[in-house]
């Protein structure tokens, strides 16, 4: 599966695979907790093409995932990410047989304590859309299946004034890559700007809040959306 643009991202979590097992020391003394992950699982469709009635085709199909996650709880940051390689072999129909990459990620850094954060997320997997419009799986075949990655860093600014209220202004950008499909997905980004001020310890009975929004989303095609 072509991973052309998107394949630094997915890279990295290939990467981590084959190597989690020399830096598991490293990664524990350095705060990180590492865990292999292996599974195996057999499949049987009875309509593997999502087929309309009377024409479905059964099928056997083994799953082999091979993955590593790694956590980190740090005094100023705290970080996870899980990859996974996904292989599907099917036992009728062998030129069907594919590898697809999986990767989740976030963060949380503490820039000033308790009062600057920065998130951050990526994300890459695969969306999947039959040729008829019915959403389908992975495993089913002759659908639409869209490799995506999404990308997410959100800085943010909490203030409290005493048990009176708290205040947070959060910035978000996003950005969202898909490759070719024949559902003709368009790449686009976000941002979004959002403030909220709550009530605190102070108001126990009867809370409050007020909050602001807006968002501009912008695709590559020159289209636009606003909400606020």
């Amino acid at each position: 599966m072509s991973l052309n643009r998107l394949g630094w991202a997915v890279a990295a979590g290939f990467v981590l695979l084959p190597l989690s097992a020399a830096v598991m020391a490293q990664a524990e003394y350095a705060g990180w907790a590492v865990t292999p992950q292996v599974s195996i699982s057999q499949i049987y469709s009875d309509n593997i093409g999502l087929a309309p009635r009377g024409e479905e085709d059964d099928e056997f199909v083994t799953e082999l995932d091979l993955g590593v996650a790694l956590r980190r709880e740090g005094s100023r940051t705290r970080a996870r990410l899980d990859y996974t390689l996904r292989g599907l072999a099917y036992w009728s129909d062998s030129d069907s047989n594919d590898v697809f990459h999986q990767l989740d990620a976030d963060s949380r850094t503490n820039l000033v304590p308790e009062r600057l954060f920065l998130d951050a997320s990526a994300n890459y997997d695969q969306r999947v859309r039959s040729t008829s419009g019915r959403t389908g799986d992975l495993v089913n075949i002759g659908v639409d299946r869209t490799d995506v990655f999404r990308f997410r860093i959100s800085p943010v600014y909490v203030h409290r004034f005493e048990d009176v209220a708290a205040a947070e202004l959060r910035y978000s950008h996003d950005r969202v890559y898909y490759e070719e499909s024949d559902a003709r997905d368009i790449d686009s980004e976000r941002n979004r700007v959002r403030a909220t001020l709550d009530s605190g310890p102070m108001f126990s009975r009867v809370g409050w809040g007020l909050s602001f929004e807006r968002s501009e989303e912008d695709f590559d095609d020159g289209s636009s959306v606003t909400f606020q």
